[in-house]
């Protein structure tokens, strides 16, 4: 083994083991409060008759269920402290939960005992909300280059196994405490344990470092606040340009056009200072040409150690997109295999002398390749690529299927980055409103599936050109819709601010990466940093969110999902899992004596009595062994099948298997067979939620926004999800005090009506835009009337694009 292959070994086994690690931090609060809500049931069970400890069970979880809706706001407001810290506040919750309990539990708390026990349950109340809102934004894959804090934290490769693994987790710690209790531990040794885990997960917590994108965005906003001389001496300290504070040159040898836009002068706006302070800045700039002297004359670093260092790599000088808005559009395209549509994202290049396709687009569609030996090259100095095969793809318009076009294209792993590569902002344009768009998320960061060249450029445009009241972006009608291009605003200071705390934020990185600090790969993904987002109050972004009637169309639908599914019954069937079989033990009606002719011999006797199982702890315990392989199933089958038809098909079997177990627990016959038969329709039930409705619902509402949006649609439908827990928790045994045959009917009644809603309101999400599933749910608003024709701009007047993914083709035969 070479010593770069062994590096490399390394390097990857360090990146697989942080990867682990995250997935794990992220999940442990969520994992305690399965073990809380497994805590509860227990005592619902051991309550057996007594009717003053069953109505104390029922408290303990309405409370916990109720403390949920502060812990949503109040886990909001923490993300605003940092990632980590959120993370630790729920970790710090359920700290206190057992500590409180344990306390109780050796009596430490005296008449006060029954209050300790109360805010026990309210702090795991807190913390399962917090663990429940924050852990599918931590660790869902967004948009790449979104306002994400975690963005870097779970890659490409595990991010969706992390969403995923939430169910997952909250059902281990139901199974846990389940066996424990089969296990006859001790009840301050169960304590003990879950309060061991919560130090442990705090602890691992802390030595972790913070988000990459949190670091980077916080520094950014702290160096703006700092006055100017303080500005001044950052940035001499840390060795950067006066002008566009790059690490790579001292001022005098900047080559960038801009100047500070008070004075004129070659130093950034932000250190723009006043005459009192020129000699300050007279200092610094000679402080930087003696520091580059010294440079020169020690040998300096070569150029092409430049290149391979993170901060050389991410400042040398790249286009940043982010303030040029190319024309993408958004088409549908159809599978050669099974004639499924598909959505894809295309670049209108003309620049670009063919049409290109990349391999995960071939893949998804099932196109015939065709062999060529070709080359790709770009612009500049920038590495050519070898082509080894085509297809042929036709696109239609999302808007008008009959017009479509058949575009032959090279096949190319990747064939740009994100486009654009930061959020934009564009000025009020009222027209734009009522355009029928090519893409709607233009101003979101997006992956490109597909690039369509000039040789069939003429074949999309269409007469109709419309120009911004500010002049800088350009409307032009399509085929697709209408596209846009152009220059967009950027705010001052956010683009040359970054490298200033780049360097943190890369060395958090390359933690998480298993990489050496400084190394070459993490270039890309530090350049995909965010921007430091805008203040905004959580309730004026909400307004925001549903001022807009396809979001808020899209939010109560989704909202009713996940909300629906929380309160079909089997979370309280769950809660109160032993108390269930406890109720059908004791409902259960003594069979008639057999006449001495027809009594079984005593070894059949025998069996029969051994085939009931010892007590309802262990029916308990099996439903949580249900569950959790279930929920493990659920990995693969919500991305899999698709959501909208696991929700459909798992929520029916759930309600068929509920009427089931309503009809056996009801019956009067069955012998010693009836309680088994009653465990299998109710672990049914339980299996084919944990496959399904458990996590499906909160993957589609997460598909349903953009990730400005999702967070705060997460949080309110927590809020909604939290109110109607604590009311099922509190209903249901008013429900079993009629019988458990009601309980599991009304149970089995609610879940096959939300089925019915899922198959007649439900989008499906998987692999689609938010902006495909609004207009899955409705109507696209009216297009406006097409100005004046107007002539397509032609090649000699076009401006040369200053970033080209890809330029020319040189095919060899």
């Amino acid at each position: 083994m070479t010593v770069k292959s062994h590096r490399s070994w390394l390097t990857s086994a360090r990146f697989a083991l942080n990867q682990v690690l995250i997935v794990i931090l992220i999940n442990v609060p969520t994992l305690s409060f399965g073990l809380a809500l497994g805590w509860v049931s227990l005592a619902s069970g051991e309550a057996d008759g007594d009717a003053a400890a069953g109505r104390a069970a029922v408290v303990a979880a309405v409370t916990t269920f109720a403390a949920a809706l502060v812990g949503v706001p109040l886990s909001a407001a923490a993300l605003a402290a940092g990632r980590k810290v959120a993370l630790l506040g729920t970790s710090a919750c359920f700290v206190v939960c057992w500590s409180l309990k344990l306390a109780a539990a050796y009596g430490a708390w005296g008449a006060w005992g029954a209050w300790a026990v109360a805010a026990a349950r309210v702090a795991a109340g807190l913390g399962g909300a917090a663990a429940w809102a924050l852990s599918p934004l931590l660790a869902k894959e967004p948009e790449p280059a979104s306002d994400v804090a975690w963005l870097q934290l779970c890659s490409a490769r595990c991010g969706g196994a992390a969403v995923a693994a939430l169910a997952t987790a909250h059902n281990l710690g139901v199974l846990l405490m389940y066996l424990a209790a089969d296990l006859a531990i001790g009840q301050r040794a169960v304590l003990a344990g879950c309060l061991a885990l919560a130090l442990a997960h705090s602890a691992a917590l802390a030595r972790v470092p913070e988000s990459p994108s949190f670091l980077a965005a916080r520094g950014r906003a702290q160096f703006k606040k700092e006055p100017v001389l303080e500005r001044q001496n950052i940035v001499q300290n840390k060795r950067l340009c006066f002008n566009c504070l790059a690490p790579t040159h001292p001022v005098f040898k900047c080559h960038q056009n801009s100047t500070c836009r008070k004075c004129g002068k070659k130093h950034h706006t932000l250190l723009h200072f006043e005459k009192e302070d020129k000699q300050t800045y007279q200092n610094s700039r000679q402080t930087e040409s003696t520091r580059d002297t010294e440079h020169k004359s020690s040998g300096g670093i070569n150029s092409s150690s430049n290149e391979t260092t993170v901060l050389a790599n991410f400042s040398r000088g790249d286009v940043k997109t982010y303030s040029v808005l190319l024309a993408t559009a958004v088409v549908k395209s159809n599978s050669s295999r099974n004639g499924s549509s598909y959505i894809l994202r295309a670049l209108l290049d003309q620049g670009s002398q063919a049409s290109f396709v990349t391999e995960d687009t071939v893949q998804l569609l099932g196109l015939k390749r065709t062999n060529v030996n070709g080359r790709v090259s770009s612009l500049g100095d920038g590495h050519s690529m070898v082509i080894k095969y085509a297809v042929n793809i036709e696109v239609e318009s999302r808007h008008d299927p009959g017009k479509n076009i058949r575009v032959y294209a090279y096949v190319l792993k990747t064939i740009t980055s994100i486009l654009p590569s930061r959020e934009v902002n564009i000025p009020d344009w009222l027209e734009l409103k009522n355009l029928p768009l090519a893409d709607p998320g233009f101003a979101s960061p997006g992956k490109i599936d597909v690039l369509l060249g000039a040789e069939v450029y003429g074949e999309i445009l269409l007469n109709g050109m419309k120009r911004s009241p500010y002049g800088n972006l350009i409307a032009q009608n399509t085929i697709f819709g209408w596209i846009l291009s152009g220059k967009v605003s950027r705010e001052s200071g956010n683009d040359n601010v970054v490298t200033l705390h780049v360097q943190e934020a890369g060395a958090a990185l390359a933690w998480y990466r298993g990489l050496p600090p400084g190394h070459a790969a993490l270039a890309a993904q530090l350049a995909a940093l965010p921007a430091a987002a805008a203040p905004q109050r959580a309730w004026s972004l909400a307004a925001e969110m549903l001022s807009d009637p396809r979001r808020r169309r899209a939010f109560i639908v989704g909202a009713i999902c996940v909300i629906g599914q929380e309160m079909c019954g089997v979370l309280a069937i769950l809660q109160y899992a032993e108390r269930v079989f406890v109720l059908a033990r004791d409902e259960r009606a003594p069979p008639a004596p057999a006449p001495p002719a027809l009594a079984a011999p005593p070894a059949l006797a025998a069996a029969a009595a051994g085939a009931e199982l010892a007590s309802p702890a262990r029916y308990a315990l099996l439903l949580g062994v249900v569950q959790l392989v279930m929920s493990v199933v659920a990995l693969y089958l919500v991305e899999r099948v698709g959501r909208r038809p696991l929700i459909i098909c798992c929520a029916t079997v759930t309600g068929a298997a509920l009427a089931a177990a309503a009809w056996l627990a009801g019956a009067g016959a069955g012998g010693e067979w009836r309680g088994p038969a009653l465990g299998a329709a109710v672990a049914l039930a339980v299996a084919a939620d944990a496959a399904g409705l458990q996590p499906a619902p909160y993957a589609l509402l997460a598909d349903m926004f953009h990730y400005k949006y999702r967070g705060c649609a997460l949080m309110l439908v927590s809020l909604g999800a939290g109110a109607g827990n604590a009311l099922e928790v509190a209903l249901f045994p008013a429900a079993a005090a009629g019988g458990l045959r009601a309980a599991l009917a009304l149970a089995a009644a609610l879940t096959l009506a939300y089925a019915a809603f899922a198959a007649a309101a439900l989008p499906e999400t998987r692999g689609r835009r938010p902006e495909d599933v609004y207009a899955a749910l409705g109507p696209a608003p009216a297009a406006a009337p097409l100005a004046p024709a107007l002539p397509p701009p032609t090649a000699s007047a076009r401006a040369p694009r200053c970033e080209r993914a890809v330029g020319a083709v040189s095919t060899v035969a």
